[in-house]
């Protein structure tokens, strides 16, 4: 046991430090000589230190040309835009487009798209059923809406128009979300 390995020596045995050391070579590993394995072959380097170092070498190259030609450059490239036309401005529709089949857009129907109306419902029926607030109750019966069918056509822009909050337009939005059908 008199490797000079002390509390090491005796932790992993003698036998396994000896087969160790073999694999050493005869001389002894150190920081100026690093032991023959591929880890420590100073000759491969890793592809990001040599994108490091390619992009330092590109960084020093640039650096060293003259800041004239580069001033040059910029000369051009602003007066090529300077000189450039402008893009031309489209021409405005000649009448408003209407939606396909009379059906509003679902940016602003309470009714999704991919759905249909459900069953008519009184409107009481209707908020009472799918949790529509009673302040809110109280609102829609104030605009003149009377069933569940009259809010298939009811925008968001109304809504607010007619003073909804964006939380209460939510909620109908819900309700007649969960009101309404699949569509075929």
């Amino acid at each position: 046991m008199g490797n000079g390995y002390g509390e090491f020596e005796i932790a992993i045995g003698e036998s396994r430090l000896d087969n160790i050391l073999q694999l050493k070579g005869p001389e002894q590993a150190t920081l100026e000589k690093p032991p023959a394995h591929r880890f420590f072959d100073s000759t491969i380097i890793s592809p990001v230190l040599q994108m490091h170092k390619d992009a330092k070498e590109a960084k020093k190259l640039t650096e060293n040309t003259s800041a004239g030609t580069s001033d040059l450059l910029a000369g051009f490239v602003n007066l090529a835009t300077a000189l450039r036309a402008p893009a031309p401005i489209p021409a405005p529709h000649p009448y408003p487009l209407i939606p396909q089949n009379n059906v509003i857009t679902t940016s602003l129907s309470l009714l999704p798209v991919n759905q249909t109306i459900g069953p008519s419902l009184d409107l009481e029926g209707f908020c009472l059923q799918f949790g529509v607030d009673i302040s809110v109750y109280q609102k829609l019966s104030n605009e003149g809406y009377k069933t569940s069918h009259h809010l298939q056509y009811a925008t968001v822009s109304e809504f607010k128009e007619a003073g909804f909050r964006i939380g209460e337009i939510a909620s109908l939005k819900d309700a007649v979300a969960r009101w309404s059908l699949p569509s075929d």
